[in-house]
């Protein structure tokens, strides 16, 4: 429902806004969760193993159809293999990435071909002290440029339902410190939740604040955060909540009251979260306010989430995860992307990357769940001589295993005025 909710928000910037039922929303919750849990949970007893056990297969065409009618295209599926009772799909070279078939939903969803900019100069501005003053269409995705000097970053929103040439928005009132205690490379992290979930407002961290972004008017808000180590910030789902990261503490912010208090026990903005502590990778599940309520370990072998999770209302997770020896030994892959629904028997799928000179740690990266089980991902590699990295946008099919083509995102160009390589959708 998640996904289908951020959908009908996309589509609809023409359309008078109305209020919606939430009992609606409920009703198909639960319905399309049943129909997922009868799937699950059939594929689970046909695949079920005892041990350690590996069988690699190549599904790349369905069974014939010998009925008249005509039958829908048929989608080829990855090379997969089961080790540990967990079912592994293994992911094509970079090289190979541009072959994969286009992601049906990725215009349904705006997402284009490309998302990116070369040149923030050159971009319509919103603000304050801009042109424009409004934006009435909802936010795709936010990128941060490089701005004076690269002693600061600007947001740029992604707009591809609004007028012809005003698809990117530059935001040029709202400038951001290049403060980051993690040291990614990037200047600061962007939350997969950093857009609201009605795609109308940003938020971002900063030391010893946050910053919230109106995406119709440019206008930035701080709120005070005692935390000069402040290095993530997402919208909690109850659109009202801002979860905060510092290094050694977590707040619950409120937006309107405009007040932060700290809390001990883990928080997230997403319902869902996958956590690796003592050797021990579990899935967690939150609050609408970003509070824990409860955990579930993995099954199967060991593996070590690395990075934030996404999640969906489904109770579906994914991250990036670092393989263990059982996986490495019997595949030869030792990083990728795990997905599991943390209300079943939460036993994960992977999804893993290749192992070559041209694929960095961290080669995967979940950035949001499109409709029927599909993770949206960033795809991370380099080529020739350059040390900036290729990006491109793919969508994983968890459950029937197959992996779609939506784009490219860049380039990244460290210039003033250039794309960072940092956005969130």
């Amino acid at each position: 429902m998640t996904a289908l909710r951020e959908l009908l928000e996309l589509a609809s910037d023409d359309v008078a806004e109305v209020d919606l039922a939430q009992t609606a929303w409920d009703t198909a919750a639960d319905q399309r969760r049943s129909v997922r849990r009868r799937a699950v949970l059939g594929a689970g007893v046909v695949a079920a193993v005892t041990g350690v056990a590996v069988a690699v297969r190549e599904d790349t065409t369905s069974p014939p159809d010998t009925r008249r009618s005509v039958s829908p295209p048929v989608v080829p599926r990855l090379p997969s293999a089961v080790v540990g009772g967990v079912t592994v799909h293994l992911g094509p070279s970079p090289r190979d990435e541009t072959a994969l078939p286009r992601y049906v939903e990725a215009d349904t969803l705006a997402l284009g071909a490309t998302i990116g900019f070369e040149d923030a100069f050159r971009l319509p501005l919103l603000g304050p002290t801009a042109g424009r003053t409004d934006n009435a269409a909802s936010v795709r995705a936010v990128l941060l440029s490089w701005s004076a000097r690269a002693a600061a970053l600007t947001p740029v929103l992604h707009t591809p339902r609004g007028p012809a040439g005003r698809e990117y928005l530059v935001c040029p009132d709202v400038t951001l410190v290049r403060a980051d205690p993690t040291q990614t490379g990037e200047g600061m992290v962007l939350d997969q939740r950093a857009v609201r979930v009605d795609r109308r407002a940003v938020v971002f961290p900063q030391p010893g604040r946050v910053v919230v972004l109106d995406a119709r008017t440019g206008i930035g808000t701080s709120i005070p955060v005692p935390d000069e180590t402040l290095h993530r910030a997402g919208w909690a789902r109850d659109a009202r909540t801002i979860v905060a990261r510092g290094l050694e503490r977590s707040w619950l912010v409120d937006s309107e009251e405009k007040t932060a208090r700290p809390v001990g026990s883990p928080v997230e903005p997403g319902w869902v979260q996958l956590a690796t502590t003592a050797a021990t990778t579990s899935v967690r599940t939150f609050s609408g306010s970003g509070e824990l309520t409860g955990s579930k370990p993995l099954r199967g072998p060991v593996i070590e989430v690395d990075g934030p999770t996404v999640g969906n209302t489904e109770g579906w997770a994914a991250a990036h995860a670092y393989l263990g020896q059982t996986y490495v030994g019997a595949i030869s892959r030792s990083q990728g992307l795990v997905a599991v629904q943390g209300d079943l028997r939460p036993t994960p799928r992977l999804l893993a990357a290749t192992r070559s000179p041209d694929v960095p740690l961290g080669a995967y990266r979940p950035l949001s769940w499109g409709p029927q089980d599909v993770v949206i991902l960033e795809s991370r590699s380099f080529s020739g001589m350059t040390a900036l990295p290729t990006l491109r946008l793919l969508a994983w099919d968890v459950i029937g295993g197959s992996l779609f083509r939506i784009g490219e995102v860049g380039p990244v160009r460290p210039v003033e005025g250039g794309f960072t390589g940092a956005y969130a959708l």
